[in-house]
């Protein structure tokens, strides 16, 4: 494996059964669940969609930064903001 040890690439992981791949697949997955809580607390419309998103966004920024030396995640938030404004309901004002 190459770069970061304590967060192995999964594409380095062939083995699925391997103790890194196991720890990896267990933390991705761990990682959407908070988010999709969180996004149920918040009030989203479609919470498990938005974890997941919300996961994925994360998982790609974290990859390009690294391959690429690219800065991606003021990029992603950005696009994660769209994605939130657009299932969470916006509080009403109650008089």
């Amino acid at each position: 494996m190459t770069g970061d040890p304590s967060s192995p690439r999964p594409q380095e992981l062939h083995d699925p059964l391997h103790p890194a791949s196991t720890y990896v697949r267990e933390d991705k997955t761990a990682i959407a669940a908070r988010l999709t809580e969180t996004a149920r607390e918040a009030g989203a419309t479609e919470p498990e969609q938005l974890g997941e998103q919300l996961a994925l966004l994360i998982d790609g920024a974290s990859t390009r930064t690294r391959v690429i030396d690219s800065k991606s995640f003021p990029t992603a938030a950005a696009i994660a903001a769209v994605l939130i404004d657009r299932t969470i309901p916006e509080p009403t004002d109650a008089a």
